[in-house]
């Protein structure tokens, strides 16, 4: 589940949503239609409070001008999107999945998911997504936005020219600066997969001095947040990419 959300947030920002893009100074920015930080909040909810034992997916619907979450869970009895909003105390669907989150660091505290994700909006000068609840389950929409300053932005922008050589020579700067941050056993799991891009997890814990299962699958989905590794192919035939 911690790999699902880690994969979910580079499919819809990268293929899925179109960034503006600006620059202050050299340096690059790209301003997404929805706050990044409340779509991961409103994944990691539906993850937490999705219905298990019914058969459909959380469903998600990319468009031209929204995005929607779908999440086939059921709120406790008595409550409302309204209760939703307001103040309100934890109830999760799952408990044992929002403790784990919880203690893993992933969530700030039970109960706090939709506050994060208007607060995340607000911001960020987005405005707030629609919620509803019916026979299909709960739904998160956000509609597709640009904030004003990065609009701005952009078309001021657009007069300056900033040569290819100089933003790759910040690039290398920042994923240098990166690595140097990395722990001992990120870097040693990097280093391993350079030379043995078709290791397998247990193969990674094995091989990787003092790991854990548990380390393992948390490093990896770390490394492939930051942008430095990637899961090329499927999990029989698939390999490693170390990210240069």
């Amino acid at each position: 589940m911690f790999q699902q959300i880690v994969k979910l947030m580079d499919l819809l920002c990268t293929k899925y949503m179109k960034a503006v893009i600006t620059y202050e100074g050299i340096q690059r920015i790209e301003t997404l239609p929805i706050p990044r930080e409340a779509l991961r909040e409103a994944l990691l909810n539906a993850c937490i409070n999705k219905d298990y034992a019914e058969p459909s997916p959380i469903q998600i619907r990319v468009y031209e001008n929204k995005l929607e979450i779908i999440n086939g869970g059921v709120l406790p009895e008595g409550w409302t999107v309204e209760t939703l909003l307001s103040s309100h105390r934890s109830m999760p669907y799952n408990p044992d999945i929002a403790n784990t989150f919880f203690r893993a660091g992933e969530i700030e505290a039970w109960g706090r998911g939709i506050d994060r994700i208007i607060t995340a909006c607000k911001n960020d000068g987005f405005s707030t997504p629609e919620f509803r609840y019916d026979a299909s389950g709960i739904w998160t929409t956000f509609k597709f936005e640009y904030p004003e300053r990065a609009t701005t932005q952009y078309d001021q922008d657009t007069t300056q020219k900033t040569t290819q050589k100089t933003i790759q020579k910040t690039i290398q700067k920042t994923i240098q600066k990166t690595i140097q941050n990395l722990t001992e056993q990120q870097q040693t799991i990097l280093a391993y997969l350079k030379e043995h891009p078709h290791a397998t997890r247990k193969e990674l814990c094995e091989k990787i001095p003092d790991a854990t299962m548990g380390g393992i699958i948390y490093n990896l989905s770390r490394l492939q947040e930051l942008g430095l590794l990637e899961r090329v192919g499927g999990r029989k035939q698939g390999y490693w990419q170390i990210i240069e």
